[in-house]
């Protein structure tokens, strides 16, 4: 693969993923200083299980960092870059959508955490908050449901049943602490599968699909091994 090819695989998951960074906290922007205090809608699974979201910890943060590291040591080496960047590609993606549909309607707050009482007056501003308390009312669809089912998806065999089980976990503590409503997360799970299909079913080979960040020497010395060995 050409360094011209490399290059602009690079230069294309940089523009993306920046693209999707600014939209993001735009829309968690509009969404913290337009957040709705009413009553929360009803939810079936929400109104019959317990509450917990006196807990401000963020354990669905821990969860999905877990499934990631665990996703990322479940790649074969040589293939370990392109994966990861295909990762970041999809999660970008999902991140535009989730902009998009969490600023088209703002539903009502389950729970208001004392730091969704502050009012960010600039997109740095809006950020720091993003980095140090995460994000508020910005519920349809959960984008912690969706960042896990795509670790899940992209993981190797055999950490997939580990990260599949960790992503129950992630969905239910999002409705335990009232992060979300059932419905985000159920459109949070789909999004993320509909979106891995369409990639992963696609043959074309344009830069989206980061070939060149395949670690080719891998690929060789890998072969070199087996090849002793078939001959000793």
């Amino acid at each position: 693969m050409s360094t011209k090819m490399k290059e602009q695989e690079l230069v294309g998951l940089i523009v993306v993923t920046f693209s999707s960074l600014i939209l993001a906290v735009l829309s968690t922007w509009y969404i913290w200083n337009n957040q709705t205090d009413a009553h929360p809608l009803p939810d079936i699974l929400l109104d019959n299980i317990y509450d917990l979201s006196h807990v401000q910890f963020g354990i669905v943060n821990i969860l999905v960092t877990l499934q990631y590291i665990i996703g990322i040591y479940s790649f074969k080496r040589e293939d370990r870059f392109k994966y990861i960047a295909q990762t970041v590609l999809l999660q970008s993606i999902i991140s535009v959508l989730r902009a998009i549909t969490a600023t088209s309607t703002l539903l009502p707050n389950l729970h208001v955490y004392d730091y969704c009482k502050l009012r960010p007056d600039n997109f740095f501003q809006v950020l720091g908050y993003m980095i140090q308390y995460g994000t508020c009312a910005d519920y349809m669809f959960s984008g912690h449901t969706a960042t896990s089912t795509l670790s899940w998806l992209m993981s190797d065999t055999p950490y997939k049943t580990i990260n599949f089980i960790l992503l129950t976990q992630v969905a239910l503590f999002l409705l335990l602490q009232r992060w979300h409503y059932t419905v985000d997360i159920i459109v949070g799970f789909v999004v993320a599968w509909g979106l891995h299909y369409v990639y992963v079913n696609n043959t074309s080979k344009e830069w989206y699909y980061f070939n060149s960040f395949v670690l080719k020497e891998c690929k060789e010395k890998r072969k070199e091994r087996k090849f002793r060995i078939n001959t000793i």
